[in-house]
């Protein structure tokens, strides 16, 4: 414990914190408080360093029953695609009186925008709303941005790759692994 005490010593506080944000034994851990102590680092700074490592696992130790299922998420994501193909096509058919090509090239350009951004936007996604399902930031649980929805969503450009990460234990597609996103039961005031 000595010569570990003497290592400690010798880093720079900044080297301590980071020192603290690795999986160390109690008896390290013991060692590297008292020498960030001396150094009058309050112990919280190192517990919110500890947390901020420990937060997610701890998280989705927590949320594990929150996870959506896989067989939810695909249900959803199959009335995304096809319910707003369908509800597009309908809703936008008066462009065909102008073209036959237009309207099929709108309902394109529409449907990739939505499909795009509609997790960034509560109350627009189809299938996750029928499914009480919604997308979140992986480690605090708000809602889908924007930008992580375009970054979540334009992976399915890859999509069998991107739906075999859904198989981990984590439930996250790449996708979810690329804009720090995961999907969860909705919680009842979140349910319409």
């Amino acid at each position: 414990m000595e010569q570990l005490k003497e290592y400690y010593e010798r880093q720079d506080t900044e080297e301590l914190l980071a020192i603290a944000r690795k999986d160390l034994t109690e008896e390290a851990r013991l060692v590297l408080q008292e020498v960030l102590t001396g150094r009058n680092v309050a112990p919280e700074a190192t517990t919110a360093v500890r947390a901020d490592v420990l937060y997610p696992q701890a998280r989705h130790a927590k949320d594990a029953g929150r996870l959506a299922t896989r067989w939810t998420r695909f249900l959803a994501f199959f009335v995304d695609v096809w319910g707003a193909i369908i509800m597009l096509t309908i809703l936008l058919s008066p462009l065909r009186w102008i073209s036959e090509e237009i309207h099929v090239n709108v309902v394109l350009a529409v449907w990739l925008v939505y499909f795009l951004l509609r997790d960034g936007i509560p109350e627009l996604h189809l299938g996750k709303r029928l499914f009480s399902i919604r997308t979140v930031h992986a480690r605090s649980s708000r809602s889908c941005t924007w930008l992580r929805s375009i970054w979540r969503n334009v992976m399915h450009l890859f999509f069998w790759v991107d739906a075999l990460f859904i198989l981990s234990s984590n439930k996250m597609r790449l996708g979810d692994m690329l804009a720090g996103t995961t999907v969860i039961k909705a919680e009842p005031e979140h349910r319409r």
